[in-house]
Parts: structure tokens; C-alpha cells; sequence
């Protein structure tokens, strides 16, 4: 994609850049505006611009706050409780010459009902702005709908893609329409301080932190954790309730947290604050948050009991920082920025590669059933095949229509990207360093709670004896988190270790205790057990079904080589027999013939 820059000062904002570069102060059309620094006034330029706009926001505290703080411009705000008709009436106000409308992705097709109904062309009379875009991406796993607007987005003669973080956007329409990026270049130092804190010990430091604030005497602290779990299991157990805490979240987490007897819990930004303020994902960005002094940030990340509380420094860090817009007589908008989490070594992840084999393989079978069912001339059939469709894996990948959605499938590698980072904290480090917007710096807080843990395995006369007491240590260990952290430092000692722990994860004491310790056998035997499950992963399933067609008559030696050559390629270190096609085709056996063949008559699973 072609890339433009535009140059900001110091204390500048993007109106200023927009006119020295362009002549005047509007948001070209059909760009990705990057604008680095959150806060340099995107949003802002389109409220005020003198032409007709539609500024999608991400979350409902965001319109609700803009209105208000824009009351004289008399914009709209259009969400869950809008309706067509109050759009219909603001499109019929004849006092306002440039209209503003401010809505969420799930309410924007309110606004193309009450144009159609009246005749208006919004595509060609209003320009478009999808505010924090990254978003799209981001919440479509869990907000469906939230790609809804983006085919009428592409309708529009005049429409921009703005974000501070923006995420890669693969959507065919941003090739065929020529769309590129202006990304703004601060001519100054802009990068923020962000301590990393990794610990085996999650909530016992963050306890530890929490305590510590009570006398503090910045009054303000933020926490951002994308869990209203995490939240309750916080304020429980510090006694927090009441007029020291408040919390901020969605309807949905507010219901729950009142049935737990909450107060102070509110689904917009408001004022009072309290010293400590709970802020879910749905205040990470976009929201404006003006202090009279400055706080303190806390990002909550617990791998353990919340992957869903996994924050991607090249876009929600960024984002959390950019909240706080009051700048200071020491340049600063805050006292601190640190983010506590645990590291998973054991976390699933899926390479690029596996991800696109399994989507290809999912276009592949969803294509297939459409076709057959455009094909099928009997109800009962067209049936039978939309109940296929209903139950094939990945179908989250399907937009409201059926259809492939480009924003699902980016999802699904932006999901897999974030979560390597939290396998390792050296990973999770170096992203931070690569956003170019931190100087980072990482603290580790590892806790061992046994003394035996310090006995060097080295020392031990022999591979028996280390995995014995490798399992000793594990079996003290109550909580998964201990494992992690206990990892790296029994591998230092003993090579193979990571062997030892997996087994024990998998399968157990009585694992070692059938094998009386032997390491050269439960190795063995891991890896055989480890092959057999690997070989019955749906990648593989597809990689040989895709390797043979149905009804040919072949050599037996055939299908073995071609699945041992699958198998080599997967790592799988099982050896194949003549047989193992039959464990995913039914076969019609020639044993009569020289050489003995099979043919294949159908898949299996």
C-alpha cells in the first residue's frame, strides 16, 4: 500500500498538519489515517469540518461523551436505543448546515433506513469516518455485528479509515479503490515510559500494589482489566467496595456485577472518580478522559483465569495511555504506566502457516456445500446441507449473509499474533520495543514456595533420579502458574526437562510411575502418544483427504509412502503401516491382485 506522511509539531494538532500540507483542514478521502500519537485531534477535525458527516465509534460511552462535550453543534448520537424515526427528524432539521452523526458500527444501519425512507444520498452527501478502526478486527469474534457498516462504508464517494493503531486491512475493496495511508510523523520524542512486570505470582503482586495505594498520595489510580471476574476477585479481597472503587464496563458485566452487590458501577464515563477506578475493554480507547491531576495506569493481563484480559501492546497499550488528554506543566499526562501479567509457556498457538491451511480448508468444504445446495433439487437435501453448514468448524469466519468475512479471517491472525507474545515474557518485551511508541522497561517477580526448588538437578547421579525429583517439586505445586514459572529454571538444570513437565501436564504421576521413572522409555512413549493425538488433528485429517481422490484403484505402497510423507511433514514420528489409510477412508480392499491395491470409497470423519 502507498504510504503519505504528514508532519506534526509539538502542541500541535492534526487541523494544523491537515493545513500545511493539504490547504485546508478535512481528512482526505479513501486514506487509512495512521495517526501514531492518540489524541492528536482525528475526531475532532470531522466534528468541526464544514461538510456533512457520519463518524462511526466503536462504543456507546464515546458517542454519549462527544455529544455532550460538542452540545452546541447539535450532533446525533445514534445506538441500541435510537430510533429510525429521532434519525428521520434530524435529517429534517433545517438549522444545521453540517450535519453530524455519531454511531456505533451495530446502529449505522438505522441511519441508511431513515436516508432511504427520506430520500437522502447519504453515499454521495455525507463523508464516512470508522473511527478507531482497528476495532473492526479486534471485537468481531465477539461482536458479529460489528462489521456490518463496512459494505456501505465502501459505498461512499467520500470516507476515511482513522486510527492511532491501525491494523492491517486486507478487504479487497482497499486494493480496488486506491486507498492509502497518511501516517503522521511527530517531529518530536513521543515515545512513553511503560514498566513490564511478569510474575508467577499474579495476585499476590497485584494485591501487593493495590495495598501500597491506599496511602498514596496521587489519588487516582486506573486499572484496566478485561475481566469482571478479575474485578470482583480484586475488590473482595482488598474490601474496596464503596467509596474507594468504582468500575466502569459494559450493561452486560454491570448486571453481574450488581447481582455480586456492587455500587458504583456505570456503562459510561462519569465523574466523581474514586482512588481506584476498574476500567473494562469497553473504555480501551476512543473515550476522553480529562484530569485535574495526574494518575496512575495499571494494565491487568492474568493468562490463568482470563486470556480474554491479553492486551497487545502495538494497539490497546497504546490505546489505554492515550485516554488521558490533560498535559501537564512536566509534558506528561500521567505519573506511571505499568503493566503486571503472568506468561503461559503452554499457551496454544497456531502459525500462519496452519492457520492458512485450515481456512483454506474451510473455504474449500463451505464452498463445496453451497454449491451442492444451490444444486439440490429436493427440500429435504437443501435440509440436510444447511444443517452441514450450521455445524462446520470456523463458522465464525461466515459474515450475517453466509459469506466469507475478511475481518473474521484477520481476526484469527491477529488473535494468534497476540497470544505468542504471552509465551514467553523476552517475546512480550521485544513487542513492546517494537511498537516504537515505548521504552520499556521488564521487572521479574518469580516466587517459589518451597525450599527444595533451590536443590540443583544437576548434581543428581543420573536421569532417573532428576526426573524423580523434577516430579516431586511439581507435585507440591498447587497452581498451573508455579509450573510456568518453574519451567525455564528446571530446564537450566536438566536439558530435557520441558519433556518431564509436558508429560506430567498431559498425563500425570501415574504416567512416571508405570514407566518406574525410566526417562529413555517415558520419553519414547510421549512421543508416541504425542504422534497418535497429532495424527488425528484436523490439518492432518485434511492434508490426506486432500492427498487421494475417491473411486481410483492404486498400489496399497502408494497410500503409505504419500501418508508417511504427510506424516514426515507434520513431525509426526509414527511409522506407517499399509493399513493406516483406513483410518480415514473406507476402503474396498484388492488382496487377490499382485501387488495387493485399495480403492477408496469414502472419507472418514
Amino acid at each position: 500500500m502507498k504510504e503519505d506522511y504528514l508532519e506534526i509539531k509539538k502542541g500541535e494538532k492534526l487541523t494544523n498538519a491537515l493545513m500545511r500540507k493539504f490547504g485546508n483542514k478535512n481528512i482526505p478521502s479513501n486514506v487509512i489515517l495512521d495517526k501514531v500519537i492518540p489524541g492528536v485531534g482525528a475526531t475532532y477535525a470531522e466534528i468541526h469540518s464544514k461538510r456533512k458527516s457520519i463518524i462511526i465509534e466503536p462504543n456507546v460511552p464515546v458517542i454519549k461523551a462527544k455529544v455532550l462535550k460538542h452540545k452546541d453543534l447539535d450532533m446525533l448520537g445514534v445506538f441500541k436505543t435510537a430510533k429510525v424515526a429521532t434519525v428521520k427528524a434530524y435529517f429534517r432539521k433545517n438549522n444545521i448546515e453540517f450535519k453530524k452523526i455519531l454511531t456505533t458500527p451495530e446502529g449505522f444501519w438505522k441511519i441508511r433506513q431513515a436516508a432511504r425512507e427520506l430520500n437522502i444520498n447519504i453515499f454521495t452527501d455525507y463523508f464516512c469516518l470508522f473511527d478507531e478502526c482497528e476495532k473492526i478486527t479486534q471485537d468481531v469474534a465477539y461482536r458479529k455485528n460489528i462489521t456490518q457498516p463496512v459494505y456501505d462504508f465502501f459505498e461512499f464517494e467520500n470516507k476515511a479509515f482513522v486510527s492511532a493503531t491501525p491494523l492491517e486491512i486486507k478487504h479487497p475493496k482497499i486494493s480496488e479503490q486506491n486507498f492509502y495511508k497518511l501516517k503522521v510523523k511527530p517531529n518530536f520524542d513521543y515515545k512513553q515510559d511503560i514498566e513490564v512486570i511478569v510474575t508467577n505470582d499474579f495476585a499476590n503482586v497485584v494485591f501487593e500494589r493495590l495495598n501500597s495505594r491506599r496511602t498514596s498520595a496521587s489519588p487516582d489510580l486506573f486499572i484496566f482489566y478485561n475481566s469482571t471476574l478479575g474485578i470482583d476477585s480484586i475488590i473482595n479481597t482488598l474490601r474496596l467496595q464503596g467509596y474507594y472503587c468504582k468500575t466502569f464496563c459494559s450493561p452486560e458485566s454491570k448486571k453481574k456485577l450488581l447481582e455480586y452487590g456492587f455500587e458504583n458501577v456505570e456503562t459510561d464515563f462519569k465523574f466523581p472518580l474514586t482512588q481506584f477506578n476498574f476500567l473494562t475493554s469497553r473504555f480501551f480507547s476512543a473515550i476522553d478522559i480529562e484530569l485535574t491531576n495526574k494518575p496512575d495506569i495499571l494494565i491487568l493481563t492474568d493468562i490463568s483465569t482470563a486470556e480474554q484480559s491479553m492486551i497487545d501492546p502495538f494497539t490497546e497499550a497504546i490505546q489505554i495511555q492515550g485516554r488521558f488528554r490533560n498535559i501537564f506543566e512536566d509534558g506528561k499526562s500521567y505519573n506511571s504506566l505499568t503493566h503486571i501479567t503472568n506468561i503461559k509457556v503452554d499457551l496454544p498457538i497456531k502459525t500462519p502457516k496452519q492457520l492458512d491451511r485450515e481456512i483454506e480448508e474451510f473455504k474449500i468444504t463451505h464452498h463445496s456445500l453451497i454449491v451442492r445446495k444451490e444444486e439440490a433439487v429436493c427440500d429435504n437435501r437443501k435440509s440436510a446441507i444447511n444443517q452441514e453448514l450450521e455445524r462446520i468448524s470456523m463458522r465464525k469466519l461466515l459474515d450475517k449473509d453466509g459469506n466469507i468475512d475478511d475481518f473474521a479471517v484477520d481476526n484469527l491472525y491477529n488473535e494468534e499474533r497476540v497470544r505468542d507474545y504471552y509465551t514467553d515474557e523476552e517475546k512480550l518485551l521485544q513487542a513492546y520495543k517494537d511498537t516504537g511508541f515505548f521504552n520499556p522497561t521488564i521487572k521479574k517477580i518469580n516466587r517459589f514456595y518451597f525450599q527444595e526448588a533451590k536443590f540443583s538437578i544437576r548434581g543428581l547421579p543420573s536421569n532417573k533420579a532428576k526426573v524423580k525429583h523434577i516430579i516431586s517439586l511439581l507435585g507440591k505445586m498447587k497452581e498451573r502458574e508455579e509450573i510456568y514459572g518453574f519451567r525455564k529454571w528446571a530446564v537450566s538444570e536438566f536439558e530435557e526437562a520441558d519433556i518431564v513437565l509436558d508429560a506430567y501436564l498431559k498425563y500425570g504421576l501415574d504416567f512416571f510411575e508405570s514407566y518406574k521413572y525410566n526417562f529413555n522409555k517415558i520419553k519414547t512413549e510421549f512421543a508416541i502418544r504425542k504422534s497418535e493425538e497429532m495424527r488425528w488433528e484436523i490439518h492432518v485429517i485434511q492434508e490426506v483427504h486432500n492427498s487421494f481422490k475417491l473411486g481410483v484403484k492404486d498400489d496399497k505402497n502408494v497410500f503409505k509412502n504419500r501418508v508417511q510423507e504427510i506424516y514426515n511433514t507434520f513431525g509426526i514420528v509414527q511409522k506407517v503401516k499399509q493399513t493406516t489409510i483406513e483410518d480415514y477412508f473406507v476402503v474396498e480392499k484388492h488382496n487377490g491382485e499382485i501387488p495387493a491395491k485399495y480403492t477408496l470409497v469414502k472419507c472418514k470423519w
